[in-house]
């Protein structure tokens, strides 16, 4: 994912944080996430803090048409050191 196609998505949800992997390509530290298959990249979007949030940004992002696999999962973001 390119820094523009990231800045294009996060405008979708200017009051949510958009997250992706990145694939350790850069020489910063690196995140990885809990609940998620390693085989795969992903975009996230923070959808808040109870299972009513999600199901909200959920069904708004349905409506978008535009991430037809959206679904919601509880994740953890973890540092990874070099």
């Amino acid at each position: 994912m390119t820094d523009k196609q990231w800045r294009d998505i996060q405008k979708r949800f200017p009051d949510n944080k958009v997250f992706a992997t990145r694939y350790q390509c850069d020489d910063e530290a690196n995140f990885n996430y809990t609940n998620v298959d390693a085989e795969y990249g992903f975009i996230g979007v923070y959808a808040g803090r109870t299972k009513e949030e999600a199901q909200k940004l959920l069904e708004k992002t349905k409506v978008m048409r535009t991430f037809p696999d959206a679904n919601i999962r509880v994740m953890q973001a973890v540092l990874e050191y070099p």
